[in-house]
């Protein structure tokens, strides 16, 4: 996709999180990071996340990633998530605290700005869906190394949106589509950025990634439109104020999609691919 716009303009918006911050949005990390919680629990097992661990979070929002990680350290091991969303951090940890299935911490921090975080330094430093948001990921990669015990892993996962397909094809699914990833893009967002990452990687010093992990599901259309249907209600006043859209056709399409959902006519869905990639760092 190419768009055309001001250094300017590309400046502003990227000082602004496109999802926004409210409880509506909060509740859709939460599905969504239920949604991805098969992929990622593959991913830690591949990497060997234990019980006795201690893990860092990094953009941890309202805590899913958090709560898997505490599954599988348990009550010995300790999550620490941090976020500049002081809100969403403290109400994950009072959900998370009272489950009893690990220690749980939140830093409140800016992944692009903090370099010091308490001079702990972890086993497990991740990040899910974060770093695509931030104007320097090479930077915050160098972050998370440092955060990093040796012999600890670091490791990313995030999601690579040119596979998205759908077939047949369906009018109002393009366009709810084109909103998403016309609103990303003009907010700064690399639709290419996953797939980057290895390079990444050895960009901030880490090193060749030790393994990488896809997954590219492919459902029929319910689950799919849901997921985006919510994220677009989430970035759509972002999306608006670019003139992307408007909010009268928007909810035309959405009427067509419940519609179309309503018919229960056969459709392949294929998401965008989630990429993960780790990397062991060397004892001393």
């Amino acid at each position: 996709m190419t768009l055309d716009m001001s250094q300017q303009e590309a400046g502003l918006v990227r000082d602004r999180y496109v999802l926004g911050h409210s409880s509506e949005e909060y509740q859709r990390l939460q599905r969504q990071g239920q949604t991805f919680e098969a992929v990622t629990r593959r991913l830690f097992h591949a990497i060997g996340l234990r019980p006795g661990w201690t893990c860092l979070d990094v953009g941890c929002g309202p805590g899913e990633t958090m709560r898997l990680m505490g599954e599988m350290v348990g009550p010995s091991g300790e999550v620490t998530g941090l976020d500049r969303d002081s809100n969403a951090g403290r109400e994950a940890i009072a959900r998370l605290q009272a489950t009893g299935t690990s220690c749980y911490r939140f830093i409140e921090a800016n992944m692009e700005s903090a370099d010091d975080i308490g001079g702990e330094l972890f086993d497990f430093t991740f990040a899910r869906l974060a770093l695509l948001f931030t104007r320097d990921p090479v930077a915050v990669l160098r972050r998370m190394y440092r955060w990093t015990k040796p012999g600890g892993t670091v490791a990313v996962q995030d999601l690579y949106v040119r596979t998205i397909n759908l077939y047949p094809r369906l009018e109002a699914c393009s366009e709810l589509l084109r909103v998403i990833l016309e609103t990303c893009a003009r907010s700064g967002q690399d639709m290419e950025f996953a797939f980057k990452l290895p390079v990444y990687f050895v960009d901030a010093g880490i090193g060749a990634p030790d393994g990488t992990d896809i997954d590219l599901p492919m459902t029929s259309l319910e689950p799919f439109v849901a997921h985006h249907q919510a994220l677009c209600r989430s970035l759509l006043p972002r999306a608006v104020e670019l003139g992307v859209t408007t909010q009268e056709r928007m909810q035309g399409v959405f009427r067509d999609l419940e519609q179309a959902r309503a018919d229960e006519r056969q459709y392949s869905a294929l998401w965008p691919a989630m990429i993960g990639v780790w990397k062991r760092k060397p004892m001393r």
